[in-house]
C-alpha cells in the first residue's frame, strides 16, 4: 500500500494543469489573497495528467474519477492505464473476510503526540505561539485530530498471504476520519479495525474495500475516534460479490477558496514520518522508489493528510483542535518532500490541495466539519 502501508508499487498519479497565481507572503505563510484567485480550476473530473519527459500533458476525454476507479499505473514517469490482463487476479474474498485483523493498544505519551506534530510540519513558525500545544510536551497539550489515523494501527495486514489480496495492486484510495472526543494523552487506546463493504466491479475490474477502525479509551471504553479507509484493489474483480457502485464523487463549490495556505515540506519530512509506524522503504531509500518510477523518495499519503489537517485547524478552527469534528479526502498523486502543498479551504468545508512547484493535484474531493459540537 502505497499511502499507510508497505508494498512495492505507488498509486495513481492524477492532477490536471492549472495557472499559476501570484501570492504574497505574510511572514508566516504564503497566502493567496482572494481577489487574486479565478474560478477556472473547477471540478477535479476535467483531466489526467501524464508526464513525458518532464512535460505535462494532458490526456482528453479521461476524468481523474474515472481514471482512480479503472486502476493506473505510475512507471519510468508516465502514468499508464494498466490493461486487464496484467491487473486482473481476484482476491480471494472468503480469506479476506475470515482474515483475523489484530486488535491493537497504544498509549499515547506526550511525547509521542508532538513528535507527530512536528513530522507534519507543525512548529516551523517560531513566532507562532498557537502551535506550541500542539509541540510543546511540557505544558498542556493538544494533539493533532489526525493522530488517530497512526494510533494503535493495525499495520499493514493486506501484505499477508492469508488475506487472499495480492498486495502489489493495494492502493489507498480515499480516508475519512470521525472525531468524537478529543485524543487525550497519557492515555491507553485500543483500536479494533473490521471490514465494512468489498465491492466487486467486474472481471478484470477493480476491488473497492472499505474497512473502519474504532478507537477507544482501553479503561473506560468510551469511543475517542473512527475511521473509513477505501482502499482500492487493482484486478481484484470477479470474485462473484456485490456490483455496488462506489460512493459518488462531491463536487467542489464554483469560485474562489476563501483560505489558500501555503505549508512547505522539509526534504527530510518522510524519514521523521515514518517513525510513526509507516516503515515502507518507498519513503525512505531511492532505490526503491526509482523502481516505482519516482524520481525520489515520496511523502507519506496519510503525512500530506497531516498537513492538510493542520491547514483545516488553523483555518476554520483557530487553532482549537476540538472544533474540527469530520474530514474525508481522496489521494490523488504524491508530494516529494522538499515540495510546497496550497491548500485550498472553503467555509463550507471544502477543501483541495495543490503542489505548488509541479501544479499537480494531490489531494481531492475534501470536505471537513468543523464548529462546535450542537
Amino acid at each position: 500500500m502505497l499511502y499507510g502501508g508497505a508494498a512495492a508499487e505507488p498509486a495513481p498519479l492524477v492532477a490536471r494543469i492549472i495557472e499559476k497565481k501570484a501570492a504574497d507572503f505574510n511572514g508566516r505563510n504564503r497566502v493567496v489573497p482572494r481577489g487574486a484567485m479565478h474560478a477556472t480550476r473547477g471540478n477535479e473530473r476535467n483531466s489526467v495528467l501524464r508526464n513525458v519527459r518532464g512535460l505535462a500533458v494532458v490526456e482528453e476525454g479521461k476524468s481523474t474519477d474515472d481514471q482512480w476507479q479503472q486502476g493506473a499505473d505510475y512507471r519510468d514517469g508516465t502514468l499508464t492505464t494498466r490493461t486487464r490482463q496484467e491487473r486482473a487476479m481476484p482476491i480471494d474474498v472468503d480469506k479476506l473476510l475470515s482474515y483475523p485483523i489484530p486488535t491493537v493498544r497504544q498509549r499515547l505519551s506526550r511525547q509521542d503526540a508532538a513528535f507527530y506534530a512536528l513530522s507534519v510540519g507543525m512548529g516551523q513558525d517560531p513566532a507562532d505561539p498557537r502551535q506550541l500545544p500542539y509541540v510543546d510536551f511540557t505544558k498542556e497539550m493538544t494533539v493533532l485530530p489526525s493522530m488517530a489515523l497512526v494510533l494503535a494501527h493495525p499495520g499493514f495486514w493486506l501484505g499477508d498471504p492469508r488475506s487472499g489480496v495480492d498486495p502489489t495492486q493495494v492502493v489507498h484510495g480515499e480516508q475519512a476520519l470521525t472525531l468524537h472526543h478529543a485524543l487525550p494523552v497519557d492515555t491507553d487506546l485500543v483500536s479494533e479495525t473490521t471490514i465494512e463493504e468489498v465491492v466487486d466491479k467486474g472481471v478484470g475490474q477493480a476491488a473497492l474495500l472499505y474497512t473502519r477502525k474504532t478507537l477507544k479509551d482501553a479503561d473506560s471504553g468510551l469511543l475517542i475516534a473512527s475511521t473509513l479507509n477505501t482502499t482500492f484493489i487493482r484486478g481484484g474483480g470477479g470474485f462473484g460479490g456485490t456490483g455496488a457502485q462506489p460512493k459518488a464523487s462531491l463536487t467542489m463549490p464554483e469560485g474562489e477558496p476563501d483560505y489558500v495556505v501555503d505549508l512547505p515540506t522539509r526534504p527530510e519530512q518522510a524519514l521523521y514520518y515514518r517513525l510513526n509506524g509507516d516503515h515502507n522503504p518507498l519513503h525512505a531509500d531511492p532505490e526503491v522508489a526509482a523502481k516505482a518510477g519516482f524520481a525520489r523518495p515520496i511523502l507519506h499519503g496519510l503525512c500530506t493528510l497531516g498537513m492538510v489537517c493542520h491547514a483545516l485547524v488553523r483555518s476554520l478552527c483557530d487553532y482549537r483542535a476540538s472544533h474540527l469534528r469530520e474530514m474525508s479526502l481522496r489521494f490523488a498523486a504524491p508530494v516529494y518532500p522538499g515540495e510546497t502543498l496550497r491548500c485550498e479551504i472553503w467555509r463550507d468545508g471544502s477543501f483541495r490541495a495543490w503542489v505548488v512547484e509541479r501544479d499537480v493535484l494531490v489531494i481531492a474531493q475534501g470536505r471537513c466539519i468543523a464548529g462546535t459540537a450542537g
